[in-house]
């Protein structure tokens, strides 16, 4: 009768051809995971924004967008979270519930820098910012060199994205 299976060096030619496999397609799902936290981190952020401003256009009033920004750090302004509110009291300040939206922390590996130092931005009843220049938000991972992506939020309140931007 014969015995059916593998024998040790077919099992051998296997592991080692895994292996092989292995050691190309690691690196390469590595940046392929990063790549898409990127653009997902990117797409919360411009939802965030548009989302603030016709907030902004549907209750006729100010509507706030401010980083949640906990350290003291003038970098990743944008990367600890977001708050989206509106002002019922008119006092200025964010007050319990007069939250829309909360956005947690974005990955740690993330940082998300605005220019200028801008943390807040608010748009008004027509849509416009209360900016005198463009906000440009840069969403950068941990990869130098990199292309990275930049959110522009114009004073007009018009949202855009730079997907061709070189992180430093």
């Amino acid at each position: 009768m014969k015995q059916q299976g593998f024998t040790l060096i077919e099992l051998m030619i296997v592991v080692v051809i895994t292996a092989i496999t292995a050691s190309i397609a690691i690196p390469v799902f590595g940046d392929f995971i990063k790549s898409n936290r990127m653009r997902a981190s990117e797409g919360e952020l411009m939802t965030a924004f548009q989302f603030a401003r016709s907030e902004a256009v549907k209750r006729g009033a100010t509507v706030n967008l401010d980083a949640t920004n906990t350290s003291s750090s003038t970098t990743n302004e944008w990367g600890e979270g977001l708050t989206v509110w509106f002002d019922t009291d008119n006092d200025g300040n964010l007050d319990a519930g007069e939250e829309l939206r909360l956005l947690p922390s974005f990955h740690s590996t993330l940082s998300l820098n605005g220019t200028n130092g801008i943390e807040s931005i608010g748009f008004g009843p027509t849509g416009t910012t209360n900016m005198t220049n463009t906000l440009e938000v840069e969403v950068c991972d941990d990869r130098t060199g990199e292309t990275g992506r930049k959110i522009s939020i114009l004073t007009t309140g018009v949202v855009s994205i730079n997907t061709n931007f070189i992180c430093s």
